[in-house]
């Protein structure tokens, strides 16, 4: 388990289940992931661990920006150059919650995000798909309505 030093906090976590890619068979095998966001004394930076045991850190970078009502998902999305990177991860979470519900879950209703915190994990290459990123996402009244781990997966934070 990823714990903190005497000079780090602890801003966000998620535990959460991911489809482990690896598999040879058509069934359906996840993983779990755990990711534990910490405020050092040079910025924040993630730890992920796996129940595979792989042990990662990457620094982080945090954005908060608002989400435009009507989001339909990445492939029924228009001017989707004009995005923020809060309205691409919840578009693209809304395409693979629809298009593969057996594998994207978030855990609540991606159509009431209208802000969220990205907490961008890594280098960011301008390819929003292949990044990851915990979304933490606010409804209109700036209520919280849960965290998914996202960019090229969208699967609920327990």
């Amino acid at each position: 388990t990823a714990t903190a030093t005497a000079t780090e906090v602890v801003v966000k976590e998620c535990m959460t289940s991911i489809p482990n890619f690896n598999t040879e068979s058509n069934s359906h095998q996840f993983s779990n992931l755990e990711i534990k966001i910490f405020q050092t004394e040079n910025g924040l930076i993630a730890r992920a661990e796996s129940n595979w045991g792989q042990m990662i850190e990457q620094p982080v970078t945090l954005e908060s920006w608002p989400v435009r009502a009507g989001l339909k998902g990445m492939e029924d999305d228009e001017d989707i150059d004009s995005f923020n990177i809060s309205e691409l991860l919840v578009s693209h979470a809304i395409s693979l919650t629809r298009l593969q519900p057996e594998l994207a879950y978030v855990g609540f209703d991606l159509s009431l995000v209208r802000m969220a915190n990205v907490y961008r994990i890594g280098t960011f290459d301008g390819n929003s798909i292949g990044m990851t990123a915990v979304v933490e996402a606010f409804d209109a009244d700036a209520k919280p309505l849960g965290s998914y781990f996202g960019g090229f997966m969208a699967n609920a934070c327990k």
